[in-house]
This record gives structure tokens, sequence and C-alpha cells, in this order.
């Protein structure tokens, strides 16, 4: 199992934050269960939520640096 994604943080105002895309694969690809697309979410969500916080440095990097 597999899951594409593409993701877009906004302000209330609709200006982008930040945008992500990719592809989240299983921790444990050889795993059949009932576990495995939790494992996909999981890795999913970690994903979008590294993609945000790197956002959110380079932003703050470029408003420190003004």
């Amino acid at each position: 199992m597999r899951v594409a994604y593409r993701a877009r943080w906004l302000t209330a105002d609709g200006d982008v934050i930040a945008q992500t895309a990719g592809t989240a694969l299983p921790k444990n690809p050889i795993q059949t269960d009932e576990g495995h697309w939790r494992d996909v979410l999981e890795v999913m969500f970690e994903q979008l939520v590294d993609a945000y916080d790197k956002a959110q440095e380079r932003r703050e990097k470029r408003v420190s640096q003004r």
C-alpha cells in the first residue's frame, strides 16, 4: 500500500503558508495485517509535519534576514 498526497496550509486570508506533495510507504513493507494501512498513514502524517516545519523555518529565516 502507498498513499500519494498533496497538502497546502493557508492563512485565514487565503495566503499559502506551506505546501507539499509526496508518497507515503509503510515502514515495514512486508507487513500485511490491519496495521499496514495505519503504518502508511503514520508515515504520511510524519512527512506532512516535517514539510510544514521546514516551511516555517524557511519563512522565519526570510523574516529575520530583513
